[in-house]
């Protein structure tokens, strides 16, 4: 079993900065095995403000632009080829000046093998 790496997603998020409330949604394709967590945090040594699971297709609340202006949002999922080789995770960011929604596809190199997926964003103003 192998550790295989997928595209790298790190790109600011421009929020709207009146108090819309931002949400994040990760859909793992294929019926793969997953799991997943997300944090919020103002830079990457300090504390998180926020953190959790990932569940695939779960809505899952961030908080007002205003409150998380200038933090960033790591995600990690990690997805077991279980069903084949082909992998797939789908981001939607929502709540800021434009919806964020990609879909990464990596191919283990056999079933069984992991692949990680890694995004991050950085909240800021347009």
């Amino acid at each position: 079993m192998a550790t295989i790496p997928a595209p790298l997603i790190n790109q600011k998020y421009p929020v709207r900065y009146d108090g819309s409330e931002l949400t994040l949604k990760v859909h793992i394709g294929n019926g793969q095995m997953s799991e997943g967590r997300y944090y919020v945090r103002p830079n990457m040594k300090s504390p998180d403000t926020l953190n959790g699971q990932i569940e695939s297709g779960k809505l899952i609340a961030l908080g007002k632009d205003t409150d998380l202006h200038g933090q960033r949002l790591s995600i990690l999922v990690t997805v077991a080829a279980a069903n084949g080789k082909d992998t797939q995770v789908q981001f939607i960011l929502s709540g800021g000046l434009n919806d964020f929604n990609f879909t990464l596809k990596t191919e283990a190199g056999n079933q069984g093998d992991v692949v990680v997926y890694e995004a991050y964003f950085r909240f800021t103003k347009s």
